[in-house]
């Protein structure tokens, strides 16, 4: 007789079962938000998965009085759970895996897995345990993996191990360890896998390791070890894998790793100053060293000389400052070899003669001045070499003659004068070029022609004057081409002509003056395109007519006027920078057709004024940037049928507003900037239709009233009660306000009060009286500033005002003052 499924689980899906080496039929129930172990689930099942749950607590009998016997698996991880009952699993006698992993579990009684016999996997990791009971596994003799990671254990019994004999894994990595026994592993002759990372453990004992003759994998990572005794790891005959990165160690004795049968160890971010030429000499079955980031100066020209099946060496971030050239010579199988942030002046042109099986070859970041023409000469394989920011001052046309297998090469920031024509020839399946932060002042046009494939090439920030019409000629598939910062005066309008995959042009930076209106016909698939920091004076309407623009930048250049047909067919543009020119105007047109842009920056131009159509089409405008021009008003209305605007910066303007309308219609807007704009005064509707706003920038204007009527009156008209309708009092959202440096004389705790979210005012720069006035702003601050952060902030200028004096006036009403406090700067950070 079938029982039925629970609604909430999924029966009969097939799942590895490892006591039985074969697929069974098990029940899953987990991701149901059960708060305990579901009824009516079939007496026969083997698994049973509830993990990610809210089961806070398991019951004494609990799976035994649902008759789940027959349980082999049981998974309650990810539940929240809490509390386990001492015979929670009594009666599970065919019990073999258990996990109990990232849940909230802080104790277990010593009898919890007493009668679990044949239980050979216990998973605790990820829970809030802060000791064990010596006695919690002391029973279950055919445990064969373990693991209490992740926990809070600042110590471990010494016999927390003594009964488990079995034991093939452990992990008490993640911990609080500051010491382990010596004799804690002494009876777990099976041991394969030992992870002790992430604690705090600054020494062990020499014996700790001496039993554990099959230990295969151990991890000593991210601890404060200061040294290794060399006779630790004697009796690990088969230690395969060994981590000791980010421990403190400053020295290593040559026997230390004798005895091992090392495939791969880790050294990286220790003190190491110093390796002795036999460090390494018995593993013969070494493939991986890592010694990344520590302080060795030189390594002996025998280092790996016994390591003929090595294939991986990372050597960056020492103070190395000579490869001897006889160093790889016994290491065939060598593939990858990273050398960079050393101070190698020099590689011998035989260095990698024997490694033909080498990859990749990371130099960058070093002291090279020259690279002999058969450094790589027998790296057939070779793909990817890095010899950026190094001191190279040529590049001779044979360095890469054989390499025809290379990818990537990095030359950047070096001192290269001059690419011979035939330099890349050989090199067809070239992807990525870079040859940025140079001195080269000419691309021959037969540069690149044989490099058919190439996807990426920065020629940036080198001295280029001109480039011939067919210098890209043959590369049809380049996505992506930088020249910016080069001393570029003209671009041919063929230049671009075969490159009809470009996705990137970055030409900044330049002397460009003239744009050819035929320079992209050929590149319909151009994206992303930079023309800034030029000389550009005008652009022909039809320039970008059959590109799929999503990104332009014409910023600081020398455009007075864009036709309205500029930007026509640009369907796709998101973003446009038009900033630093000379543009008076916006042609009410200009962005009709434009109705995905996102971002529009037209900041120091000389624009005076912006129609109320110009974004008419444009609902999806996110950002505008009309800052540092002259406009003196904007309508409201501007942005009304643009629901997405989150951001306006108008600072350093001249802006007036009328008396009668608020200053803008733009119900989520975020963040306004009208900083620097010589505003005088707000009308009171000023910002009734923003009340979305988060962040407000009203500062350096000269304003001298900001809770009154400016015209020297109050506004007895818009009173509520007694109190005055307050300028800001709908942006109940405000978090960040900054009115410094204006003429205000009086900020009161009715202004701020009524701004819950408010975390960040300045109002340093005003002429503000210090009275009991301010006091209360001040509690204002201390109150608000108490609950994000540590300490007040302080007045700053003049000393002898500050914010001491106002908290420790005494005031028994706000008509209290002290006349010899006129002045007061200061900023208060909440």
């Amino acid at each position: 007789m079938t029982t039925a499924c629970p609604s909430v689980c999924k029966c009969d899906v097939s799942m590895w079962n490892s006591a039985q080496w074969k697929y069974v039929n098990g029940t899953n129930c987990s991701n149901a938000s059960l708060a305990t172990i579901p009824s009516g689930l079939d007496p026969t099942i083997t698994i049973l998965i509830i993990s990610y749950n809210n089961i806070t607590k398991v019951k004494n009998y609990e799976f035994y009085q649902m008759k789940l016997t027959e349980l082999n698996r049981i998974d309650l991880s990810n539940n929240g759970l809490a509390i386990i009952e001492t015979h929670a699993f009594r009666g599970l006698l065919k019990l073999q895996e258990l996990r109990l992993q990232n849940n909230r579990i802080s104790i277990l009684q010593p009898d919890t897995f007493v009668r679990i016999f044949f239980l050979v996997r216990l998973d605790l990791g990820g829970n809030y345990f802060s000791q064990t009971h010596p006695n919690i596994i002391s029973k279950n003799f055919k445990l064969k993996y373990f693991n209490i990671g992740n926990n809070k254990l600042k110590s471990i019994h010494p016999n927390l191990f003594k009964n488990n004999a079995e034991l093939l894994s452990i992990n008490i990595s993640t911990n609080f360890l500051y010491e382990l026994h010596q004799n804690i592993f002494s009876n777990n002759h099976e041991l394969s896998y030992l992870n002790v990372s992430n604690n705090k453990l600054q020494t062990l004992s020499a014996q700790i390791f001496k039993n554990n003759n099959n230990l295969w994998k151990l991890d000593l990572s991210w601890n404060s070890l200061t040294k290794i005794h060399h006779e630790m790891f004697k009796n690990n005959v088969k230690l395969s894998f060994l981590y000791l990165h980010h421990n403190k160690i400053a020295e290593l004795h040559q026997d230390t790793f004798k005895n091992t049968n090392l495939s791969s160890i880790i050294l990286s971010d220790n003190k190491i100053s110093y390796l002795h030429p036999r460090t390494f000499e018995n593993n013969k079955y070494l493939k991986n060293v890592d010694i990344d980031n520590n302080n060795i100066h030189s390594l002996s020209a025998d280092m790996f000389k016994n390591n003929i099946i090595l294939e991986n060496v990372y050597l960056n971030d020492n103070r190395i400052n000579v490869i001897y050239e006889n160093m790889f010579n016994h290491n065939p199988n060598l593939t990858n070899l990273f050398l960079s942030n050393n101070n190698i002046e020099k590689i011998n042109q035989d260095t990698f003669k024997n490694n033909k099986n080498l990859l990749y070859v990371s130099l960058k970041n070093n002291s090279l001045t020259i690279i002999h023409p058969d450094t790589f000469k027998h790296n057939l394989n070779l793909r990817h070499l890095y010899l950026s920011n190094n001191k190279i001052q040529s590049i001779h046309p044979e360095t890469f003659v054989n390499n025809t297998e290379l990818r990537y090469v990095y030359l950047s920031h070096n001192e290269i004068s001059e690419i011979i024509p035939k330099t890349f020839k050989n090199n067809y399946r070239l992807s990525s070029l870079y040859i940025n932060n140079n001195n080269i002042s000419h691309i021959d046009l037969e540069t690149f022609a044989s490099n058919t494939r190439l996807w990426i090439l920065d020629l940036s920030e080198n001295k280029i004057i001109n480039i011939h019409p067919d210098t890209f000629s043959n590369n049809h598939y380049l996505w992506i081409i930088d020249i910016q910062r080069n001393r570029i005066n003209n671009l041919h309008p063929d230049t671009f002509r075969n490159t009809t995959n470009i996705r990137k042009l970055v030409a900044g930076g330049n002397k460009i003056a003239y744009i050819h209106p035929n320079i992209f016909r050929n590149n319909n698939n151009l994206w992303v395109l930079d023309l800034s920091n030029n000389n550009i004076s005008f652009i022909n309407p039809d320039t970008f007519n059959r590109t799929d623009l999503s990104y332009l930048d014409l910023g600081n250049n020398r455009i007075t006027f864009l036709h309205p047909d500029t930007l026509k067919k640009n369907i796709y543009l998101q973003e446009l920078y038009l900033n630093s020119n000379l543009i008076t105007s916006l042609q009410p047109n200009m962005f009709k057709n434009i109705p995905n842009l996102w971002k529009l920056d037209v900041s120091d131009n000389k624009i005076a004024k912006i129609d109320i159509n110009t974004f008419y089409n444009n609902s999806k405008l996110y950002h505008f940037n009309a800052s540092s021009n002259n406009i003196n008003y904007l309508d409201p209305e501007l942005f009304l049928n643009i629901t997405n605007i989150r951001i306006i910066d108008l600072s350093h303007n001249n802006l007036t507003f009328n008396n009668e309308s608020p200053i803008l219609i733009a119900p989520k807007l975020k963040i306004l900037f009208l900083s620097f704009c010589n505003i005088e005064y707000f009308p009171i509707i000023s910002f009734q239709n923003l009340t979305a706003l988060q962040k407000l920038s009203i500062n350096d204007n000269r304003l001298k009233f900001i809770e009154f009527e400016t015209r020297d009156k109050p506004l007895k008209r818009y009173h509520i009660g007694r109190n005055p309708l307050q300028l800001l009092e709908k942006l109940k959202d405000l978090e960040y306000l900054d009115i410094s440096n204006n003429n205000l004389t009086r900020v009161t705790l009715n202004f701020v009060r009524r701004h819950k979210k408010l975390s960040w005012l300045s109002i340093r720069g005003n002429p503000l009286v210090c009275d009991c006035v301010l006091q209360d702003l001040w509690k204002w601050c201390f109150q608000h500033h108490a609950r994000t952060r540590t300490g007040i902030a302080a007045c700053d200028n003049p000393n002898t005002c500050t914010w001491s004096y106002v908290r420790n006036l005494r005031c028994q009403d706000n008509s209290q003052t002290l006349s010899h406090l006129t002045i007061v700067q200061y900023q208060c950070v909440c």
